[in-house]
């Protein structure tokens, strides 16, 4: 399980098999790092090579995944790779090689709720993995995030919840209305939390841009709710027009 959510055990259909292991990425993901790991997958001899990453569609003799891959068929590895995350929109689609085997993303048969409560007795659905919680028998006070930030901060850096931008006199013991990060990078979401516990917040909520269509959940470091735009758009319209 992961963080007491999903228990089962995990099964493979090669439960006998050994998994050997390459780093390719870190801040970023080179072409020079990709092609080592290919080299070195080859040299040990894999059979199978399951890559979980890829850049945009480029042209095949330009493109580490493409070249590498290329080097370990003819040394008879099959290779799969991830089709991307970044559709559904014409050409979005990556690791189109032929001699790659291409697989697109599935779903699971649970969600992760953690939903939102308001004082109005409106309901809306979030979803976190749920480290910990509030209880349920009871209201918090919400501040949104640009309300309550410290004086040398800008509107913008408080609206995300970005490092030193909330005041702790102003969050302490309340849930925090954030925005996700519009770098799309999943791991400053987190970091949000990390800001709001810093400053004394109980929790937070963490809207969608318009232009963010999926809800993902993730552990953070105060009970979480991750919402849609629409429904945060109304949480705000709440915070704002409600003592």
């Amino acid at each position: 399980n992961l963080l007491g959510s999903g228990y089962g055990t995990a099964k493979g259909g090669s439960p006998k098999a050994r998994v050997a292991s390459y780093k390719v990425c870190w801040q970023g993901c080179y072409g020079a790092d990709i092609l080592a790991a290919f080299d070195a997958a080859i040299h040990d001899g894999v059979d199978i090579l399951s890559i979980s990453l890829g850049g945009p569609p480029r042209d095949y003799f330009l493109d580490s995944i493409t070249i590498g891959s290329f080097q370990a068929v003819k040394n008879g590895i099959v290779v799969v790779c991830s089709a991307g995350n970044s559709g559904p929109t014409p050409g979005s689609v990556t690791n189109l090689a032929p001699w790659i085997l291409t697989v697109a993303a599935s779903t699971i048969d649970r969600e992760f709720p953690s939903n939102v409560m308001l004082g109005n007795n409106k309901q809306f659905k979030g979803l976190s993995f749920k480290t910990n919680s509030l209880t349920a028998e009871k209201f918090y006070p919400l501040v949104y995030s640009v309300d309550a930030r410290a004086a040398n901060a800008s509107a913008r850096d408080a609206q995300i919840c970005s490092v030193g931008s909330l005041d702790p006199k102003k969050v302490k013991g309340k849930i925090v209305y954030c925005l996700v990060d519009p770098s799309g990078l999943n791991a400053l979401n987190v970091e949000k939390s990390w800001v709001v516990a810093q400053a004394g917040g109980i929790g937070m909520i963490l809207a969608n841009h318009l232009t963010t269509t999926t809800l993902i959940p993730q552990a953070h470091f105060v009970p979480t709710s991750r919402v849609s735009a629409a429904d945060g758009l109304a949480i705000l319209l709440y915070i704002h027009t409600t003592k």
